[in-house]
């Protein structure tokens, strides 16, 4: 087994040490909510909820891991592209996903009746081992519908992102925020960015 880098071990102490804390947080809310009524942090009825459930009831146990372990890099460092599972993968904020998949989730579903599966080592099996979770990679998949759906929740970060940034935008004004995207646009060329990105910038161009 690899020895594990400095910014490895960074980066799993912060998953770590994220994910209980949060966990804690839902407990207590849990406790102080009536039983039958729930809170969902999405909100009843979000279209993402379907394909959540989906993703974590997948025939293949290997995606039940997937996006704990993508969302929470992505929570802990936004910086980081969730749809990397390699740190090879063609992207600026490409990491390895491995090793916050077994050093994090693997132990917290241990400890919490093995609820995803109990798999020991999910990111060594077949259906991950591809450089990312894009669509590029669909054919690999045994589980086409459960791949897709697991790109789409992916992908949805990077459409909220948008919502969000528009917003931001508008305080630019409108010479400032166009000058703005437009060095954006010139930064997604030269880290040869994904092509969700680039269709998220274009959108912000279009509308501002």
């Amino acid at each position: 087994m690899a020895r594990k880098t400095r910014e490895d071990q960074g980066i799993v102490y912060s998953c770590s040490t994220y994910l209980r804390q949060r966990w804690e947080e839902v407990m207590r809310s849990f406790q102080e909510t009536t039983p039958d009524i729930p809170t969902d942090p999405l909100g009843e009825g979000h279209p993402l909820i379907p394909l959540i459930r989906a993703c974590l009831q997948s025939p293949s146990l290997t995606y039940h891991y997937v996006l704990p372990t993508q969302l929470l890099a992505k929570a802990v460092n936004p910086s980081l592209d969730a749809h990397a599972i390699q740190a090879s993968y063609p992207s600026a904020g490409a990491f390895d996903a491995r090793t916050i998949a077994h050093d994090v989730i693997v132990p917290f579903d241990r400890e919490n009746e093995r609820v995803l599966g109990g798999s020991p080592e999910p990111y060594v099996n077949n259906p991950l081992r591809v450089p990312g979770i894009t669509a590029d990679y669909r054919n690999a998949q045994k589980q086409k519908t459960d791949w897709d759906k697991l790109v789409a929740v992916l992908d949805a970060y990077v459409v909220n992102f948008a919502d969000f940034a528009l917003g931001i935008l508008i305080l630019f004004g409108e010479d400032g925020r166009v000058q703005f995207l437009s060095e954006v646009g010139s930064e997604l060329d030269r880290v040869n960015a994904r092509i969700e990105h680039r269709r998220a910038w274009a959108d912000l161009l279009k509308q501002a």
